[in-house]
């Protein structure tokens, strides 16, 4: 009994709203000297998890326990997924991963049993996906692999049939999308002051001129913002969670100041709000990000403008403040950007004139 006494038996709740319990339990050594672990869910109370364990750790030594050797992938991604990693992970991250494999992989290999996918069936496998959604595939890939390992833990398989299958490299196409001068912005600004609507114009000022990301400008309330300072402060994002449900993450917060300009036309924009958010559809609730990309691309055709998406945008804020003599770590701070490095490889960009303008200066000296 004192086997049970240290068995860890997690609740968790699923759709109908029921709650259920899981375990994983270790049960001796095989004739190998390996060690045999087993995990079951699905159990309606701690009672019938410590009756089950107790029945499978007898079972094992007394050579009754029988390994269930038809189990399918689907079967052992549901027991990954539930029992070890949708709660160590945001709802957001779970219900992308879950959406990977429902729209890519179980169609695939769900089905089989785990002992009869190989090595060729995962390299076709990874191949499709690289060819379906090559920007996904790799992450795909090293999901799979992950429950390819969660199964050996389990006995289930030997061999991980996916871990020398790598993805295939293909040349990226050059995006026709480029970062936007500042006239470029001031073009596209003008053309939606054209179109006469405020709430789009204010908007896309403040993607351009703070360098806020999408998810970060649609989740804005008023209460986020500091007329006295002239500030945002930025602290969630807008994302899905299961069901394709918009929701406001919570993010760590930084303060984001804005331009006179700017400011004036966010004030004048909240005196005529009567909603809690910045941006709110005509229901009062969150846009939806596609909608706001829509309009860009529209405006475009419309106007003959360059191509550009708002993550471009975000990197022509970048180069605005660091042309304007802005240092590349206040430039790394005021876009909420981790790593320095990767601002300076991927956001900061020296405008031509002021590298030849720099370069005569040197030859001034």
């Amino acid at each position: 009994m004192s086997g049970i006494h240290r068995l860890k038996i997690h609740a968790y709740e699923k759709k109908d709203g029921n709650t259920y319990y899981y375990f994983q339990t270790y049960l001796g050594l095989n004739e190998f000297g390996k060690p045999v672990r087993v995990s079951k869910s699905g159990l309606k109370s701690r009672e019938e998890a410590e009756e089950l364990a107790t029945k499978l750790k007898k079972d094992f030594a007394e050579g009754k326990y029988k390994k269930d050797t038809k189990i399918t992938f689907r079967e052992i991604y549901k027991k990954w997924f539930d029992e070890v990693y949708k709660n160590g992970v945001t709802e957001s991250t779970s219900a992308k991963v879950d959406q990977f494999f429902k729209n890519h992989v179980l169609g695939l290999i769900g089905d089989m049993q785990l002992t009869k996918i190989s090595p060729k069936t995962c390299t076709l496998a990874v191949k499709r996906w690289s060819e379906d959604i090559p920007s996904h595939s790799k992450a795909i890939r090293n999901y799979c692999e992950r429950v390819f390992d969660y199964a050996i833990s389990l006995e289930h398989v030997g061999d991980n049939p996916i871990e020398s299958v790598e993805v295939p490299r293909k040349r990226r196409e050059p995006s026709k999308c480029k970062k936007y001068t500042r006239e470029d912005a001031e073009r596209l600004l003008k053309a939606i002051k054209d179109k006469n609507n405020d709430k789009w114009y204010v908007m896309f000022r403040m993607l351009i001129m703070t360098g806020m990301k999408k998810s970060e400008v649609l989740s804005l309330e008023w209460d986020d913002f500091n007329a006295e300072d002239k500030s945002f402060s930025v602290n969630k994002g807008l994302t899905r969670g299961y069901e394709n449900r918009l929701y406001a993450q919570s993010k760590k917060e930084r303060i984001v100041y804005l331009d006179d300009i700017t400011s004036e036309v966010v004030e004048a924009w909240e005196r005529d709000s009567k909603s809690k958010l910045v941006f709110p559809n005509n229901e009062g609730f969150y846009i939806q990000p596609t909608g706001l990309t829509t309009f860009l691309n529209k405006l475009i055709d419309q106007y003959e403008l360059k191509p550009v998406t708002t993550s471009m945008l975000r990197k022509t804020h970048a180069d605005m403040m660091y042309n304007a003599g802005i240092s590349k770590k206040l430039v790394q701070q005021r876009l909420g950007i981790t790593s320095y490095d990767y601002t300076v490889n991927n956001y900061i960009r020296v405008n031509k004139e002021i590298e030849k303008q720099a370069i005569n200066n040197l030859i001034n000296i």
